[in-house]
């Protein structure tokens, strides 16, 4: 009953009220602590996927004024260019979430011939924001697990290839507050045997055995984001380890 407490209220506090303490933390740490005070605002070279086929490319987006220069938006099919629209300077509206594109120039390919506009203004939209060419140190810690699931599913779709760190961040979130029933049964089994020199063997066996697992946790996140590991595999590997000690001493406990 205990452990199961400890499991609700870390689950809750993982997946929804500790990434905006981390945030609040971040920015204090980034505007007090660090010597860069101000976030960055400048991207240069922002190149995004927005689906198969459909790419966006800036050479120089200012993040805090919404401006930018040299946008491209080009669509391919099998390899094959089939539209592209680019503009000398790009600038994004938040009040409409519309896109004002001016000396652009469009260009649809056809079969036998292509079809080619300019102009010197004009408004759109797009199924992106300019804050997606921007990087966000320590982004997945910093948002609910809503959102990350929902930054998960966009990232794949713009095509971003390693998301194994959001990954590690994620099911880190649920593996953890699990834990806590592998630890209490770890502890009850230590706890239930007697042992020469008194009960001070067993407390020691015990937060041995918590720090061993805790590193094991660690390597184990850091493992996960190589972007070549399975990181739901790697963050509860610690877990299926630990949890088959646990049933194991569990076992020999009532022999």
């Amino acid at each position: 009953m205990g452990a199961t407490l400890i499991a609700l209220f870390a689950l809750v506090m993982t997946h929804f009220i500790v990434p905006d303490a981390n945030k609040e933390l971040d920015d204090f740490s980034l505007q007090f602590l660090k010597k860069n005070r101000y976030p960055k605002t400048w991207v240069n070279n922002g190149v995004l996927q927005l689906g198969k086929g459909y790419y966006v490319y800036v050479k120089s987006y200012n993040l805090k004024n919404n401006n930018g220069q040299n946008f491209t938006y080009e669509h391919f099919e099998d390899n094959k260019l089939k539209f592209k629209l680019s503009a000398v300077n790009m600038r994004y509206r938040p009040k409409d979430s519309t896109f004002v594109l001016k000396n652009y120039k469009k260009r649809i390919v056809l079969k036998e011939r292509d079809i080619i506009e300019t102009g010197r203004k004009m408004d759109t939209t797009f199924n992106f924001i300019p804050s997606d060419f921007g990087t966000v140190k320590n982004l997945a810690r910093q948002i609910n697990t809503p959102d990350l699931i929902d930054f998960i599913r966009k990232a794949k779709i713009r095509g971003v290839k390693n998301l194994n760190d959001y990954y590690v961040q994620l099911y880190s979130r649920t593996s953890l507050p699990v834990s806590s029933f592998i630890l209490t049964l770890i502890a009850v089994v230590l706890g239930s045997k007697k042992r020469r020199g008194g009960m001070g063997i067993n407390l020691a066996i015990g937060i041995s055995l918590m720090f061993i697992y805790v590193f094991f946790m660690k390597v184990a996140a850091v493992l996960g984001a190589v972007a070549t590991a399975n990181p739901f595999l790697m963050v509860w590997m610690p877990n299926v380890l630990f949890g088959f000690l646990a049933i194991i001493l569990y076992r020999n406990a009532k022999r």
